[in-house]
């Protein structure tokens, strides 16, 4: 009781109340900023993460990043045909869009074999993905089923043109350099352009 003696009586219990009515209405509207701003739902998002964690959905993502993990860290690279993709939806969440893919992996030196998986796909792979494509796929060497999309290769290759460019560029300049230093004669000269140009 001696604890209590000097305490005021809190006669404040209004302002307090004030207080947090005032803290519920600022979260109100810095939601509905946000859902205006990039067009969300933040309602059905928090629903969604909150069904996800109560349905087991935090433990399957949790195992999902560490199988990806793993096959990233020590996965062997083997070619594959994608025979099938379903594309659910984007989800900050998830951190990209999960898909159910089905493929044939052929490892080199054995017979072929059908997975079928989840994974979740990067927007830009997600796009670029079609049944019948041969892709580039990891296997984690102790399951042969536990695998990731690695690379989709069919996906266009940026040219190296430009550098293959400046190098005839330098090597013409070269040329150039040994004719005019009498190196080479202007026959010699036209044969090694020509080749040059056919490259």
């Amino acid at each position: 009781m001696a604890l209590f003696r000097n305490k005021k009586p809190d006669n404040n219990v209004g302002e307090a109340m004030a207080e947090l009515h005032r803290a519920q209405a600022l979260a109100q509207q810095s939601t509905a900023q946000v859902e205006s701003q990039f067009g969300m739902d933040v309602q059905s998002l928090m629903r969604g993460a909150t069904d996800a964690m109560q349905g087991g959905g935090m433990e399957k993502m949790m195992a999902y990043r560490n199988r990806a993990a793993r096959v990233t860290q020590r996965g062997v690279e083997m070619p594959a045909t994608l025979h099938s993709i379903d594309l659910g939806q984007q989800s900050p969440i998830v951190g990209g869009v999960p898909a159910q893919v089905q493929l044939t992996v052929e490892p080199p030196g054995r017979a072929p074999y059908a997975v079928i998986t989840d994974q979740v796909l990067h927007e830009s792979m997600a796009q670029t993905l079609t049944a019948g494509q041969r892709v580039t796929v990891k296997v984690d060497p102790d399951d042969q089923q536990c695998l990731l999309i690695w690379a989709n290769a069919e996906a266009p290759v940026a040219p190296a043109a430009p550098v293959a460019a400046q190098a005839r560029t330098e090597r013409l300049s070269k040329l150039q350099e040994l004719r005019a230093a009498g190196v080479l004669t202007d026959a010699e000269f036209e044969v090694q352009q020509a080749k040059l140009v056919g490259e």
